[in-house]
């Protein structure tokens, strides 16, 4: 999900202005960054913009980063973080960014979800959580 920008340029520019493109960067790769992130709804088309903080997902030494205000995390492949675990639910749980701060819900889950050693069923996270779905074991930062 996304937005990409296409920017059409001449491969040959006009003799008269050969001099100024020899100083440009012709051919040079562009990146765009999706500024914006678009959802349908039953009212029309609505903008969300994108959140002013990252959540940082970190297993195994592997960083997942999630830049979306919501981030489902489970064993299915539709969720946004895949976990390879059996004791982990289709749908487990849920990166949920409310304001500046960002939440943890389980989404009744079969084993549950505990953050720190607690169980919880939905908690504030800040950086340095240790998040343990199933049996796999995350930790949570900010970016």
């Amino acid at each position: 999900m996304g937005e990409f920008g296409i920017q059409a340029r001449l491969v040959k520019p006009p003799e008269h202005a050969a001099a100024e493109a020899s100083q440009g960067d012709l051919g040079a790769t562009m990146v765009y960054s999706a500024a914006r992130v678009r959802r349908d709804t039953a009212e029309g088309d609505q903008v969300a913009e994108k959140p002013v903080s990252r959540a940082l997902l970190v297993s195994d030494g592997k960083s997942f980063v999630i830049d979306r205000p919501r981030a489902v995390i489970g064993r299915s492949k539709r969720c946004d973080y895949v976990l390879e675990d059996p004791n982990v639910s289709r749908r487990h749980c849920e990166l949920q960014l409310r304001g500046a701060d960002w939440y943890l819900v389980d989404l009744e889950s079969t084993n549950g979800v505990s953050v720190n050693g607690q169980r919880v069923t939905s908690t504030r996270l800040t950086p340095g959580d240790q998040i343990l779905v199933g049996t796999s074991s995350l930790k949570f930062d900010v970016d």
